[in-house]
């Protein structure tokens, strides 16, 4: 038995629920990847699949498997890569997740040129606001703003910082006073980042003196880029990342408010599933960010 073989099919169908799905994702029969899966269940004197006609779930066996099974084909395929790697260029697909905004104006901008000097790299982004297990969605890596690590399969590589300003479209400032103290921000109409349940902005002085203001605006919002729009059409003041405004405040379409008051800036890491050999792709592209943003 092709023991990589079957176990690939095995992790595509547990990913997929669908032999059918899982055959057309490896450009391979489905009755090819049926006897993988029942020579792997007979090799291991196990069931790992439940079958029915609506779905294909793991058993309990099958659950304890995949994780363990995933393990080994990602180190093997990091094994086959960086071996590869010696005499080519990094290829394959590499598969990334980042947040919205910073994959968005960061990440998005540098891909044409990761490409161009990889000619052979495939390249797949998925930009969403929440987490994603690594392993689980078949991702090689991600952006996160956090450094501290729940799952210790993963390692963290710091890229850079994230600067937050408050900033306000000349429209609204034309019709009211400008602020001069962070407590007068209290008086403003503020654009409200709603993720975070709060309508608190945690600001600090140049001196590094921690800062709580209780802010008020009538609108709410989830997407940065969606407060960005806010602020431009006048709606308020906001407080938004440096990396997402700074066109705007080059143009003038926004400006900067109580530059001397700002959060303490963010760190933002790259992770990825620490393993005994990273992938050439994956390796290429940290240290093409690393280049880029670091």
């Amino acid at each position: 038995m092709d023991h990589i073989s079957a176990i690939r099919a095995f992790t595509q169908v547990a990913r997929r629920e669908s032999f059918s799905a899982a055959s057309r994702d490896l450009n391979t029969a489905a009755s090819v990847v049926s006897r993988y899966v029942k020579e792997l269940e007979n090799d291991l004197g196990v069931r790992l699949f439940i079958r029915t006609t609506r779905k294909v779930s793991l058993t309990e066996a099958g659950q304890n498997f995949l994780v363990r099974a995933q393990a080994l084909l990602d180190d093997f395929d990091a094994m086959r890569e960086s071996t590869q790697a010696l005499h080519s260029q990094p290829s394959g697909r590499l598969r990334i997740t980042a947040p919205l905004a910073l994959g968005q104006n960061l990440l998005a901008p540098l891909l044409p040129e990761l490409m161009k000097r990889y000619p052979k790299l495939s390249v797949s982004v998925h930009f969403t606001n929440q987490v994603v297990d690594l392993i689980g969605e078949g991702c090689d890596l991600a952006v996160r703003f956090v450094a501290h690590l729940e799952d210790s399969g993963l390692v963290a590589r710091k890229l850079g910082e994230s600067r937050s300003l408050l900033c306000a479209a000349p429209e609204y400032l034309a019709g009211t006073a400008l602020p001069c103290s962070p407590e007068d921000l209290s008086l403003h109409s503020c654009v409200l980042f709603c993720d975070d349940g709060s309508s608190r902005w945690e600001l600090a002085s140049s001196a590094g003196e921690p800062l709580s203001i209780k802010v008020n605006g009538r609108l709410s919002v989830n997407s940065m880029e969606a407060a960005r729009t806010a602020a431009l059409g006048g709606i308020g003041i906001s407080l938004l990342p440096e990396f997402l405004i700074r066109d705007d405040l080059e143009s003038g379409q926004l400006t900067e408010l109580l530059s001397e008051y700002t959060p303490p800036a963010t760190p933002f890491y790259m992770v990825y599933p620490q393993r005994q050999f990273v992938p050439a792709k994956v390796r290429c592209f940290i240290d093409f960010c690393v280049e880029k943003l670091g």
